[in-house]
């Protein structure tokens, strides 16, 4: 179960990462991974990458799933002006995930479906071992100026003038991590500080 309001904070943290029009279409959307009450929403383009974990309140079975962007956009765009002291469910049927839908149902007996991807996400795990061994010291390190600005932009909307960051170099070509500590989302539910993993451009 997840609280609304969190829930929405974190699609709009995490979306400015999320694939558009990839021809990989399984990035086109945001990767719910959900194991022992704890939800892993990424979101990646190929160029960075932005992820934070839920701890879930009731008991969830373990599944994971990829809501398409649109539904994403659509979730935003609807629940953000909804009541905010709602609590969303996930109902995950069988039947409705074979035909590429999921359910969210709110307190207030409202179901939002959304449209799933059908396919298998890009291994997330493999791009945070690169940047969770020992950080090196900061060298030349050249990354695309608008995905700089995007990171920036979505971390001040977080928390308002937010108050700080922890940005760490992994070498010259290897990915930059931001990490915003989850304090400053003032949400309880947030299991770990969220980060947004940014890759190198080539020369």
């Amino acid at each position: 179960m997840f609280n609304q309001k969190e829930l929405i904070a974190v699609l709009r943290f995490v979306s400015h990462a999320m694939a558009r029009l990839d021809v990989r279409y399984f990035l086109n959307g945001i990767y719910f991974n959900i194991q022992n009450s704890i939800c892993e929403i990424v979101a990646t383009d190929g160029h960075r990458l932005a992820m934070v974990s839920m701890q879930l309140v009731g008991e969830v079975d373990d599944c994971s799933f990829i809501i398409h962007n649109t539904s994403i956009l659509k979730m935003i765009q609807v629940f953000k002006t909804r009541d905010q002291l709602q609590t969303l469910t996930i109902n995950v049927d069988m039947d409705d995930l074979e035909r590429g839908t999921l359910t969210f149902n709110s307190t207030n007996k409202e179901a939002f479906r959304v449209l799933l991807i059908d396919g298998k996400f890009v291994d997330y795990k493999k791009v945070l071992k690169k940047t969770s061994g020992k950080p090196k010291a900061w060298n030349e390190v050249t990354v695309h100026p608008a995905y700089w600005n995007d990171t920036f932009k979505v971390l001040k909307w977080v928390s308002g003038r937010f108050s700080s960051v922890s940005v760490t170099s992994y070498g010259v070509k290897q990915p930059i991590k931001v990490i915003v500590s989850k304090d400053q989302f003032k949400f309880p539910s947030i299991a770990t500080d969220p980060i947004v993993i940014i890759m190198p451009m080539s020369k």
